[in-house]
């Protein structure tokens, strides 16, 4: 019988860090000139081209690990 390994998943926008800003933040640093600015939450209504500019962005686990704190 194997052993199970415990895990603990955190919602980390909003709650640890700060990620919607962070993540539009990023997504600016991508934006052409010429783009609208893009400055709402990414949902499942957002552009085509932010959500894979934003999934481009998360596949980084180097990102992931410097999502600054929330400050109390």
């Amino acid at each position: 019988m194997s052993e199970i390994e415990n895990i603990a998943l955190f919602d980390m926008d909003g709650t640890l860090c700060d990620y919607d800003a962070v993540l539009s933040a990023d997504l600016e640093k991508l934006r052409n000139p010429d783009e609208p600015i893009f400055s709402s939450p990414i949902r499942d209504d957002a552009p085509e081209y932010i959500k894979a500019r934003a999934n481009s962005i998360k596949q980084s686990v180097e990102w992931w690990e410097n999502l600054p704190k929330l400050q109390l």
